[in-house]
């Protein structure tokens, strides 16, 4: 097969890249991040101002010996990323600590190496596929200003803006990583409103539920939508009919769960899509259309 034609990969890096704020250190993990914006970083030499750290190699203790000179500015708390706990091994929380005066972003599924309590003194948030790392002490007012942020990052990001289709709608090969890239920019858009909902259920103040719930229905309101977030979509709704007085105008009504989840399974019989869930969410619409009085 030709790939001359996707610019999927590329596209990615570059779309990534430019979102960073300026000064920001970026740590990537695996394959498709590591080459991508490396390639950016080195080969293009562009965002010049950002530092891109592959931390798979930074957990030898050669990596920041040899080539730390490369990173000026940047407190490296020990000999190495580890969590073993040797002696001048250090971990993701240890460099965030010694580097919060700068944007720290982890791309891509860092935290599967090494969690972020959302308890502890550091905050993670999606920005994009990647996550944003911070200190809490930097935000105050119950954290209104994370709801802040949050829109700020979706407004560099742009997801909404990606030029491809989802990948069941285009003759991506399975095997490619142009279909990687696609498919971790459609996931990154439901993670980022899921991320909002899941902050919503953490507010106490009915502005800043009512600021989150929206951002999270909002977020994913483009035709390009891939179809499991309809189902998604659709269990949002019934807990934000259930707020009482917290309700937002306009949504949260058992109408648009019982649309959205027949809006699922129709878009996944359009794409040829093998619904495994479809007993189950073919009789909540029945159930719900029951109430609603449709059947």
């Amino acid at each position: 097969m030709n790939y001359s034609r996707f610019t999927h990969v590329a596209d990615f890096a570059d779309h990534l890249a430019m979102s960073f704020p300026e000064n920001s250190i970026i740590l990537m993990k695996g394959d498709l991040p590591s080459n991508s914006l490396r390639f950016l970083d080195i080969a293009e030499k562009r965002r010049p101002d950002c530092s891109f750290i592959d931390t798979q190699p930074m957990t030898y203790p050669w990596y920041i010996k040899m080539l730390g000179h490369h990173f000026p500015g940047i407190n490296f708390p020990g000999k190495r990323y580890h969590l073993e706990g040797k002696p001048g091994d250090f971990s993701l929380s240890d460099f965030i600590r010694k580097n919060a005066e700068r944007n720290i972003f982890g791309c891509i599924g860092l935290q599967e190496l090494e969690k972020i309590e959302a308890r502890g003194d550091i905050w993670a948030m999606p920005w994009g596929v990647c996550e944003q790392f911070f200190l809490k002490s930097n935000f105050s007012g119950e954290n209104w200003d994370i709801e802040k942020q949050e829109t700020y990052a979706s407004s560099r990001l742009l997801l909404q803006t990606w030029p491809h289709l989802p990948s069941e709608k285009s003759d991506l090969p399975d095997h490619s990583w142009e279909k990687v890239a696609n498919d971790e920019i459609y996931a990154a858009m439901v993670k980022s409103a899921m991320w909002s909902f899941d902050q919503a259920e953490e507010m106490k103040k009915a502005g800043q539920r009512r600021a989150f719930f929206t951002r999270a229905i909002e977020e994913m309101g483009v035709e390009k939508t891939p179809s499991y977030w309809f189902k998604n979509a659709a269990l949002i709704h019934p807990t934000v009919a259930q707020l009482g007085q917290d309700n937002l105008e306009g949504t949260g009504s058992y109408e648009e769960t019982y649309e959205l989840f027949k809006t699922y399974l129709a878009r996944n019989k359009e794409l040829g899509i093998v619904t495994d869930d479809q007993e189950a969410v073919q009789k909540a619409i029945d159930d719900i259309g029951k109430f609603l009085g449709k059947t």
